[in-house]
């Protein structure tokens, strides 16, 4: 299976170069972050970022050894942008929030002036999540699937905060940076304490308070995202 490393501005970024010296497309490819650096400027946001990706071709999910699947997106070339989450029952979930760029593409709304199209969508009500999600096929996670995502540390990435591991504090001015920017946990993307994640019951997840993490509570502030999941 080859590697192929590369620089960018993001984390994103410099998959999405890796992966155009395969002449691959980011949501086409099967492939599998194996080492991710990341450098934070004052702010949190990410300035420069360098990564190495392994690459292999699809195949069904039943030829994959359970071992082998951690971090491996796309794995059986059906799952665009999603890893395969080896929970005690096995768990499609998107690498990154949902976007505008995606929801735009699924929706009739045009982009507010200002916004970029690689920040979170936010702002949403339950509903709005959870018929999205049916629009693609998919489902809001539940707080129980959530918090397995999240793990049992204090943050994904580990029990420190690090600016260059996770945006671990809310955005200044509600200012939200493009997903991607930090390297990935187990393949998924920005799970850190910045952005509140809607849940399937309507509650939310994800923020880092009083120094720890908080699941399956009622929306208190903004920025509040969510993120598809989907049975295999």
């Amino acid at each position: 299976m080859p590697y192929t490393s590369a620089i960018g501005v993001t984390v994103r970024h410099a998959v999405a170069r890796a992966l155009a010296t395969a002449n691959l497309a980011p949501a086409d490819a099967t492939y599998r972050v194996v080492s991710a650096r990341a450098w934070a400027r004052r702010d949190g946001s990410i300035g420069r970022a360098e990564v190495t990706l392994q690459i292999r071709d699809p195949q069904p999910i039943q030829r994959w050894e359970a071992h082998e699947l951690e971090g491996w997106v796309n794995p059986d070339g059906e799952h665009k942008n999603m890893v395969l989450v080896p929970l005690a029952e096995p768990l499609f979930v998107d690498i990154f929030p949902v976007t505008w760029d995606l929801w735009l593409n699924h929706t009739d709304e045009w982009l507010p002036k200002h916004i970029d199209t690689l920040v979170p969508r936010t702002g949403l009500e339950h509903a709005q999540a959870a018929d999205f999600s049916a629009r693609l096929d998919k489902r809001l996670p539940t707080t129980e699937e959530f918090r397995a995502l999240w793990g049992q540390a204090r943050f994904p990435w580990g029990g420190t905060p690090d600016p260059a591991l996770g945006q671990h504090i809310p955005p200044r001015y509600g200012e939200l940076h493009e997903v991607g920017g930090h390297p990935p946990t187990r393949g998924l993307y920005d799970l850190g304490a910045w952005l509140w994640q809607i849940m399937a019951d309507g509650t939310v997840s994800g923020l880092v308070q009083q120094e720890q993490p908080t699941f399956g509570v009622a929306l208190q502030e903004e920025p509040v995202g969510f993120r598809c999941v989907c049975d295999p």
